[in-house]
């Protein structure tokens, strides 16, 4: 079976041998502050990268369209998390197509990971939506919850029959230490490698 997966968590690279991944280095970002009344320096931080990635045995069309719904959403996150969907609306504040989340969608939930504290808001608004031949890609970002920054991408190529499934984050960490911060820092792997073996048992 191809199943790869690839982690950075650290800016560094390092071979994954477990799934025959790679870690990619972080990513500079850029951010400009002030030094004096009148100079301006530019100093370069490191955003941490997540990406994985595996095929799936099922058209294109049919894992987008599991992928970009709020059912899909529900199905492929770990029952640890304890997620629910509190509403989900259009940039207006309006209910908003459960089944197609395209741009301007504002998805709000809140976690309980590991039934650990309260809960979570954990809001996402889609910002990006692209449909290609052999190619569909949807971007959210988080505009209120745990992470200072969370962009994930999901890409689905088409692969002949199949179906090439890649996500990515860049994501920063929250300064203070508690159940989500550490799924952020160990996490990642498991939870995605689960949605992507649901996507597979779900789809083939």
């Amino acid at each position: 079976m191809r199943d790869w997966g690839s982690v950075s968590i650290r800016c560094h690279q390092r071979t994954n041998s477990v799934f025959r991944g790679t870690s990619s280095l972080c990513l500079p970002r850029r951010e400009r502050f002030a030094d004096t009344g009148t100079v301006l320096r530019t100093v370069v931080l490191f955003m941490p990268v997540f990406t994985r990635h595996t095929h799936v045995r099922a058209s294109l069309d049919s894992v987008w369209e599991f992928h970009s719904s709020i059912d899909g959403l529900v199905a492929l996150t770990p029952g640890v998390a304890n997620l629910r969907i509190e509403r989900v609306v259009d940039a207006d504040g309006r209910p908003a197509d459960r089944d197609q989340l395209v741009p301007g969608t504002r998805v709000e939930a809140s976690v309980r990971p590991f039934g650990v504290g309260p809960r979570h808001a954990w809001t996402s608004v889609i910002v990006e939506r692209t449909e290609e031949p052999g190619a569909r890609v949807f971007v959210d970002e988080m505009q209120d919850g745990p992470f200072p920054h969370w962009r994930h991408t999901h890409a689905f190529y088409a692969d002949g029959p199949e179906t090439l499934l890649r996500d990515r984050i860049e994501y920063e960490l929250p300064a203070t230490f508690g159940p989500l911060s550490r799924f952020g820092a160990l996490g990642f792997e498991p939870v995605f490698r689960y949605r992507h073996r649901q996507t597979k048992e779900i789809l083939e």
